[in-house]
C-alpha cells in the first residue's frame, strides 16, 4: 500500500483577493507570509491526508496551498494510502472525535492492529520523502514540517519531531 504521492498544487496570486478583502488585509496577508517564510527559515511544510479530491480537508487544501505558493512558501501535499478495513477505522476516529458513533463499528486491539500496520506502511514511504538535515551555514536545519489533516495521518508526527 504505497503513499499515494504528491498532488499536483498550482500557485495562486493572492492579488486576486484584493477585491474581496481589501487593500489593507491584502497588505497584512504579505506581510504575515513574509514572517512565516523567515520562520520556517528555508523549510518546506508538508501537508499529509488521505484524499487528494472530494471532502473538506481536500477542497481547503488545494486553495490554501495555492495561495500559500504565491506568498513564497514552500509547501507539499502528499496522500496516504489504505484499504477499505483502515478508512472505516479512521472514519471510526474521526465521528468519535466529534462525539458521534457513526457506524457503531469496534474499535478494538483489532483495529487498532490494522490501523498501526497500514499507517506505518505509509510512514515508511514519507520517512522517504520528508527528510531532516540540511546545512545551512554553519548549523544543520531540517528542510521539512508536516502537518496531518485528519485521524488517516496522526502518527506522521514521529517523522516531523525526527525532522524538527
Amino acid at each position: 500500500m504505497p503513499v499515494h504521492g504528491k498532488v499536483d498544487v498550482h500557485s495562486l496570486d493572492p492579488r486576486r483577493l484584493a477585491p474581496i478583502i481589501g487593500e489593507d488585509r491584502l497588505a497584512a496577508l504579505m506581510l504575515a507570509a513574509a514572517e512565516l517564510r523567515r520562520a520556517v527559515d528555508g523549510r518546506r511544510i508538508v501537508n499529509v491526508n488521505s484524499t487528494a479530491t472530494g471532502g473538506g480537508v481536500a477542497e481547503m487544501l488545494t486553495t490554501l496551498l495555492g495561495y500559500s505558493r504565491g506568498l513564497g512558501i514552500d509547501v507539499d501535499w502528499l496522500v496516504i494510502s489504505g484499504d477499505p478495513d483502515f478508512f472505516a477505522i479512521t472514519k471510526r476516529l474521526h465521528n468519535g472525535l466529534y462525539g458521534s458513533p457513526g457506524d457503531g463499528g469496534e474499535l478494538g486491539a483489532a483495529e487498532r492492529a490494522h490501523y498501526d500496520l497500514v499507517t506505518e506502511q505509509n510512514l515508511e514511504r514519507l520517512r522517504r520523502t520528508v527528510r531532516p538535515g540540511r546545512s545551512c551555514g554553519r548549523t544543520s536545519r531540517p528542510h521539512t514540517r508536516m502537518c496531518s489533516r485528519e485521524p488517516c495521518s496522526p502518527r506522521t508526527g514521529s517523522i516531523a519531531r525526527r525532522c524538527t
